[in-house]
């Protein structure tokens, strides 16, 4: 049963995880990387 139930879990964990960066809430630390992502305008950041 628990090997039918892992793969699904993980997925679903992989989608609420994309959910929550492209929400901004899951923003991370600061970075100077290339590759980093500028979030504005976030209601989650006016709140803190």
């Amino acid at each position: 049963m628990f090997d039918v139930a892992a793969p699904a879990i993980a997925v679903a964990q992989g989608f609420g995880r994309i959910g929550c960066f492209a929400a901004g809430c899951c923003y991370g630390k600061e970075t100077t990387s290339a590759l980093g992502v500028v979030f504005k305008n976030s209601p989650l950041h006016q709140m803190v």
